[in-house]
């Protein structure tokens, strides 16, 4: 028995890979909304990044508070950009 828990176990490795792909390809896509909604600053851009993310994030695991606060964030930092 191997010490290593994911040793020979290669679509442990695929799940892994195909995630962290999935999760550049929203990035991807969140930065070019808010690029489009006229955010230029790269500050700015990664924040909105951080928070949709964290939106996606929440909504998928089901948590109905968590996603709220961060669309009250979202709205507030909306305002300031």
């Amino acid at each position: 028995m191997s010490s290593h828990p994911h040793e020979g176990m290669p679509e442990v490795k695929l799940v892994e890979d195909n995630a962290e792909e999935e999760r550049k390809s929203r990035a991807a896509e969140f930065e070019l909304r808010a690029k489009n909604m006229g955010i230029t600053e790269a500050k700015f851009v990664a924040q909105k990044v951080a928070i949709w993310e964290g939106m996606w994030t929440t909504k998928q695991n089901g948590d109905d508070i968590g996603y709220d606060a961060w669309v009250l964030l979202n709205a507030t930092t909306s305002a300031h950009q």
